[in-house]
């Protein structure tokens, strides 16, 4: 839409009324705009922020599915630390936003009175959904993926609305590849349950609300309720000494009270390897207090918990800071050295990417001296690294700079990151690591930032709970390929590593499998695994962030072949469908207008690997 004008006023508690200048600007899904105004409160409290949008002399009506009585946009926020405030809804306006039933078009695996279908990890299935059928029955599941990988999909069951199916299981049989009488074998095939959770508030109050699915536990038999769906949640996992090839088996379903329904499944695992060390760097952080207050409450032993949390993690290829950072400053800082010296090996050979460095070290020149000595000693030069402030105002900043020299003074060999947000970030040239919201990107420091990846600087992602839409991030209440894009888009723009502030947090009192809402408001900013006796149950959003760094593993290993055709001569042609491959324009045309079909992102996916092989076949011929 072109010439499109903002008229916006704020309120405050006691009703004065500021009237902000009008602005003019031009708006289409491709391009952000962003209408700054010189405002002065009067004090701390609560204020309305009102807005009309005009086109043409017409106001545009905004608002209708959540009940706004003004048509236009109508939110308050705070300034200060004002009294507790009430913020309460204009309307009904959180019933109108619940979700509805969608009807699917989809190819059923089962038809009749109970209807089975498949359905990719990257959508989200909800309970109210149904089914139309699409097409002739086909009751075989093809997925395909790379040796050392993990692939998920869902098996979605919706008995009639006259019938409760009880007891229900799903079994799966070893997969066989008939040409090398390799396995899948039954062990490596996890099936998981979906649970659903209540999302009374969308995160940043945009969304609709409803039930949403989270948590993956372990599949136990269970009812599946009459005329609602049941997804099943299954995993794969192809062993990095796995051949080649396309295997084969079943998946059986079964009731007390119907059924039993037997499934085909054929797994394709392409000749290619994905590193045991992820391409992409993971500072995910953990948050030991959650976990020991749990295993507190019930008797547990917290570092043996730990532990299963970072299997965990690194089984979905994400370091967890706190569980294999550098020992912070001790007494006797050589002992503390050496004995983590005792598990590094073990740590580098699962995968972990990071090594974060304790700030607190830089109190202690000499420690910290010892550790820069322990990075060099032991190649920990492109892993490990430090932050040494988040999100700083720029009243610090000299005060950081100064710190930033000290610690560079004494561990030149430990790289520093800075997260930071806004239309000011912090970004000077001496830093080292740059850990930026996506935001930052649709700023003025576009280009700064584009070329310091250019050239090889480091730059990460920098995620929590924001930003919000059009962006991605990885709220409960968000679609799942808003989890996974973020990765096309590091690779894209050349980051070489993502943060996430924590994996594992929720308040004292708190319980995420219940309430995952936050003050923010979001859904699930800082759990993404939860709680449980036997260890982390995995979300939807941990198995797509895992799916994430994969891709960005494909593309890495992608680039990897295409650099050894380029040092040879005589594979133009070849080169030339690589190029066509690697056009990632139609999945990422920016930060806020990628592609929302998961077809696209899963064909483009499928692409690359097929294009991997191919490089291989000239790369790597048969002997």
């Amino acid at each position: 839409m072109t010439n499109v004008h903002i008229e916006a006023r704020v309120v405050a508690e006691n009703k004065r009324i500021w009237q902000l200048p009008r602005k003019r600007f031009d708006v289409s899904p491709s391009k952000l705009a962003r209408c700054t105004y010189d405002w002065e409160p009067i004090g701390d409290g609560a204020y309305e922020f009102m807005a009309q949008l005009i086109q043409d002399n017409t106001p545009l009506a905004l608002g209708e599915d959540t009940g706004s009585p003004h048509g236009g946009i109508d939110t308050q926020f705070l300034v200060g630390t004002p009294k507790t405030q009430s913020m309460e809804a204009w309307t009904d306006a959180p019933y109108l936003l619940d979700r509805g039933p969608r009807k699917l078009k989809r190819p059923l695996a089962v038809s009749g009175a109970t209807q089975i279908w498949f359905a990719p990890a990257l959508e989200k299935v909800f309970r109210e959904d149904t089914v139309e059928a699409e097409g002739p029955v086909n009751p075989v599941m093809k997925i395909s993926l790379a040796r050392h990988e993990r692939e998920s999909f869902q098996v979605c069951l919706r008995p009639p609305a006259d019938l409760h199916l009880g007891d229900v299981r799903l079994a799966p049989t070893a997969l066989v590849d008939a040409a090398s009488g390799a396995q899948i074998k039954e062990g490596d095939i996890e099936v998981s349950l979906v649970k659903y959770h209540h999302i009374p508030i969308p995160s940043h109050y945009e969304g609709p609300t409803g039930w949403w699915p989270d948590a993956l536990p372990s599949a136990t038999p269970f009812m599946a309720e009459a005329g609602k769906v049941s997804p099943l949640w299954v995993t794969v996992f192809a062993r990095p000494e796995l051949p080649g090839g396309v295997y084969r088996g079943t998946l059986l379903v079964t009731a007390s009270n119907a059924g039993p329904w037997e499934l085909g499944l054929e797994v394709e695992v392409y000749d290619f390897r994905l590193p045991v060390t992820p391409s992409l760097k993971t500072d995910f952080g953990f948050s030991m207090e959650s976990l020991s207050r749990y295993a507190e409450a019930f008797g547990m032993n917290p570092d043996m918990l730990a532990r299963r949390y970072l299997d965990n993690a690194l089984s979905h290829r994400v370091t967890l800071r706190e569980l294999c950072q550098l020992p912070r400053e001790t007494a006797n800082y050589a002992a503390s050295l050496a004995q983590f010296k005792e598990q590094l090996d073990a740590l580098r050979g699962a995968g972990v990417s990071t090594f974060y460095v304790p700030a607190s070290l830089a109190d202690v020149p000499a420690q910290l001296a010892m550790a820069n000595t322990f990075v060099k000693e032991n190649n920990l030069s492109g892993q490990a690294f430090t932050q040494l402030a988040y999100e700083p105002e720029e009243p610090a900043w000299d005060r950081l700079l100064e710190r930033m020299q000290l610690w560079k003074d004494h561990a030149p060999d430990i790289p520093i990151s800075v997260s930071t947000m806004g239309l000011r970030p912090f970004i000077p040239p001496v830093l080292d690591i740059w850990s930026l919201h996506a935001q930052v990107l649709d700023t003025t420091h576009n280009k700064t930032i584009l070329n310091r990846t250019s050239s090889g600087g480091q730059v990460w992602w920098y995620v929590n709970h924001i930003p919000p839409r059009p962006y991605g991030n990885f709220f409960v209440d968000f679609s799942a390929i808003e989890h996974r894009i973020l990765f096309w888009q590091a690779w894209a723009l050349g980051m070489r590593g993502m943060q996430y502030w924590s994996v594992n947090f929720w308040p004292a009192g708190g319980d995420p499998m219940q309430d995952l809402l936050d003050i923010t408001p979001v859904n699930g900013d800082g759990v993404l695994v939860y709680p449980d006796l036997a260890g982390p149950i995995n979300s939807i959003r941990w198995e797509t962030i895992r799916d994430g760094i994969e891709d960005y593993d494909y593309m890495a290993l992608f680039m990897e072949r295409v650099r050894a055709l380029r040092s040879t001569t005589g594979h133009d042609a070849l080169l030339q469908q690589a190029g066509d491959v690697y056009n990632l324009q139609d999945i990422v045309p920016s930060l806020v207008t990628f592609s929302r079909e998961p077809e696209k992102l899963l064909k483009k996916r499928d692409d690359i690997a097929r294009m991997i092989l191919e490089m291989d076949r000239v790369l790597k011929p048969a002997k």
